[in-house]
């Protein structure tokens, strides 16, 4: 069933392809052909007049040089409007940077006051603290000088010495005196 000619076609190798199907014969043809139709269709712009070129409408003949420097004065205008958008955006920029600056200066400002605030703070409280133990110190003191010094007493009878709960009264006892002792014993309100 099979033929040589079916066995040909079916399992054909590439190199044995006619030329037409061959791809180093296609590509070239089709892109001469296809740069040849294009070509064809691309000539010379016709310029269409304008409304202002129009013979009779009202327009001179040395219009085009108005035109050119109608279109120069467009451009500048152009120009300087450009580089007026250019420095308003410039002048944005160095606006946010400086109020940047400031708004750090502002917060190294008060960082600054706050810890200066702190350390002032500090200071004094060591300061209270030390007054404090002094003031501590000199009262312990003076409570120590009153019981080592005796304190002086004057009793002007027996009785005042008993309704204070000293007696009775010593030689070299706060309070004693040679009155009070009527025997000159040494013990005074016996």
């Amino acid at each position: 069933m099979s033929s040589p000619w079916f066995q040909q076609a079916t399992h054909a190798n590439p190199s044995h392809r006619p030329w037409y199907k061959k791809k180093r014969f296609v590509i070239p043809i089709g892109l001469f052909l296809g740069l040849g139709l294009l070509g064809a269709f691309i000539d010379e712009p016709v310029e269409k007049p304008s409304a202002r070129q129009q013979p009779g409408v009202g327009v001179s003949t040395s219009e085009p040089s108005t035109l050119q420097a109608e279109a120069a004065a467009l451009a500048e205008a152009r120009v300087s409007a450009t580089a007026e958008a250019r420095a308003r955006a410039e002048a944005r920029v160095r606006a946010r940077a400086r109020a940047r600056v400031q708004a750090k200066a502002r917060a190294k400002a008060r960082a600054l006051a706050r810890a200066k605030a702190r350390k002032r703070a500090r200071i004094l409280a060591a300061k209270a603290q030390e007054r404090r133990r002094a003031e501590a110190a000199a009262a312990e003191e003076a409570e120590a000088a009153q019981e080592a010094e005796p304190v002086a007493a004057y009793y002007a009878n027996c009785t005042a010495v008993r309704a204070a709960g000293a007696a009775p009264i010593r030689t070299g006892d706060p309070g004693y005196s040679r009155k009070l002792d009527r025997d000159g014993d040494g013990v005074a309100c016996e």
